[in-house]
C-alpha cells in the first residue's frame, strides 16, 4: 500500500477500513489498537455512537498529544493528497488537535468541525477558511 501512494495511487476504506489507514485506530474494550500506518501520526475514529467516540479520542490523544485525532460521520470521507485534507460526502469530520492550548476543552469544544469542502492543512494543524 505504501508503494501504491509513492506512484500516486489512491487507498480508501470506510468504517473499520477507515481507522485501520491510521497510526491509531479504536480497538476492543481494552483501549486503542495499532493501524497499518498510511495516515501517519493519526488516531481516526467512526461516530456509531458521536458521544461515546468523542471520549474515547480524548483519552486517547491525553496519552499520545502528538497525534491528530479525526472523526469521521457516516456517509463522510476525507481525501488527503500532500499535507492537504478535504472534506466530502453527507456529513463532517471531527479534528481533535491536543497540541493546541488549553486543550482538551469542554464537551463539543473538544474538537473542530469541518463541513464537506472545507480544508485543514495538517502541517500546519489549521482549517483553511
Amino acid at each position: 500500500l505504501f508503494d501504491l501512494l509513492e506512484r500516486g495511487g489512491v487507498v480508501a476504506g470506510a468504517g473499520s477500513g477507515a481507522r485501520f489507514l491510521a497510526d491509531h485506530m479504536p480497538g476492543d474494550a481494552y483501549g486503542w489498537n495499532r493501524g497499518c500506518g498510511l495516515s501517519r501520526q493519526s488516531a481516526v475514529h467512526t461516530w456509531p455512537a458521536p458521544k461515546r467516540a468523542s471520549d474515547e479520542m480524548v483519552a486517547a490523544l491525553k496519552l499520545e498529544p502528538s497525534l491528530l485525532g479525526l472523526g469521521l460521520d457516516e456517509r463522510t470521507a476525507v481525501i488527503v493528497q500532500g499535507n492537504w485534507m478535504e472534506v466530502i460526502g453527507e456529513g463532517k469530520a471531527a479534528v481533535f488537535d491536543a497540541t493546541r492550548s488549553g486543550w482538551p476543552w469542554e464537551g463539543d469544544e473538544a474538537f473542530l468541525l469541518l463541513r464537506p469542502d472545507e480544508r485543514y492543512d495538517l502541517q500546519a494543524r489549521r482549517p483553511e477558511w
